[in-house]
């Protein structure tokens, strides 16, 4: 996989021909992926520090990047819980960076310095230092193009300057500076390619020679889990397949809720349905139970009112009232109502002439009351009602309604 710096201002590519470092012109891919450090005034980095210093929960700082750059492409590069720094740029430029050839990975130049000293040079911390790194142009006659960058406290204080040789006194003075006005002391100097005129600008730091194929193949090592600048189509893409996941699971969710609300209304209609078969159960039990209080009362009230003793009483006084020759074939007692009805039946062995001898002395005992019924309860008039057989042999019917 190819490593290349992409310097924008320039629109030109560099890259580490086994030998030397040196810029290109077009598509230096060839159908090859790519890792791209890129030099840009459209990336931007930020240095958040949170209130009174205190340590912020990483979850609680991802929440606030979310919040304060969704509208850019955005990582967080290096940090100690106090302070953290933040590469962020428009998502339409990182695209555009994406785009230039078939790039697997863009970073930041600047970061991608401060990893290969923090890993290969190992810088003490609390050092400010100057990483100057040069490669020929082979394009122009004015020689190397030389990138400068200024480090403290492990985080890059200016944006990385671009500039050809001829242009290196005036724009290290302005380094110096800017430095200056900062008050931060340079105590040692990275870079691949000596220059007499650095002791000069900065006689008190130490300069350190690198080799431009170490800082090559330490870019070329960076695995993709490093912080980076992610392709915005493949995050996007990532991040419609993460929403359309959660809205599978939510719907899933949702048909294992209607669901599981179906059997719980089905567990209680059958709930329902079998305590309304025990209630209705207990309500025939109870209609059947008030039903046999009810005869019980009925019972309870004719044995009050009609007992046996009462019964024989009543029974000797219906037998009185008739004539002595009358035969009572049956006596049948209803209950209807609120009273008591008395049936029956018989017919008079004397014959026609006998009836007639015996009809005013039956009525006058019918309607008359009797000594030994002081007992009975009271009754309405016996209703008696006469006829003749076929061989004139007078019968009756009687009834009475008794209370």
């Amino acid at each position: 996989m190819k490593t290349l710096i992409y310097i924008e201002e320039y629109e030109i590519y560099q890259e580490f021909d086994g030998r030397q470092s040196i810029f290109l012109n077009g598509n230096p891919c060839k159908e090859e992926n790519a890792k791209v450090a890129v030099i840009s005034k459209n990336i931007n980095f930020s240095v958040i520090t949170p209130e009174n210093g205190r340590q912020v929960k990483k979850s609680r700082f991802n929440k606030y990047l979310n919040g304060y750059y969704k509208n850019e492409s955005y990582f967080a590069a290096g940090g100690n819980g106090t302070k953290f720094g933040i590469y962020h740029a428009l998502t339409k430029n990182i695209k555009k960076y994406y785009s230039l050839c078939a790039v697997d990975f863009v970073i930041p130049y600047d970061y991608l310095v401060i990893l290969f000293l923090n890993k290969k040079m190992k810088v003490e911390d609390g050092t400010s230092l100057l990483f100057i790194e040069a490669a020929a142009d082979r394009q122009s006659e004015a020689g190397s193009i030389y990138k400068a960058m200024a480090i403290s406290n492990g985080f890059n204080i200016f944006p990385v300057i671009s500039f050809k040789e001829d242009m290196f006194n005036e724009n290290l003075n302005f380094l110096q500076t800017k430095l200056n006005s900062k008050g931060i002391k340079i105590g040692k100097i990275f870079t691949n390619k000596g220059n007499e005129k650095l002791s000069i600008l900065f006689p008190e730091a130490e300069v350190v020679k690198f080799d431009t194929k170490e800082f090559f193949d330490f870019f070329g090592s960076i695995e993709n889990s490093t912080p980076h600048f992610e392709n915005p189509d493949v995050k996007f893409k990532k991040l419609d397949a993460r929403k359309n996941r959660l809205r599978n699971m939510y719907i899933a969710a949702l048909i294992l809720f209607i669901a599981v609300m179906q059997l719980w209304i089905i567990f209680l209609n059958n709930n329902i349905r079998n305590e309304k078969k025990r209630i209705n159960f207990l309500n025939n039990n109870i209609a059947n139970l008030s039903q046999k209080i009810g005869k019980d009362k009925e019972k309870l009230a004719f044995n009050k009112h009609f007992s046996s003793f009462h019964i024989v009483n009543y029974l000797k006084w219906l037998i009185s009232v008739f004539p002595k020759d009358a035969k009572i074939k049956n006596i049948i007692l209803t209950k209807s109502k609120n009273h008591y009805m008395l049936y029956g039946h018989g017919f008079i062995e004397g014959g026609y002439k006998k009836f007639v001898g015996d009809y005013n002395l039956l009525m006058l005992n019918g309607n008359e009351p009797q000594p030994h019924l002081n007992h009975a309860p009271a009754v309405k008039i016996l209703h008696i009602s006469y006829d003749l057989d076929k061989f004139d042999k007078p019968s009756f019917n009687f009834y009475e309604s008794l209370k």
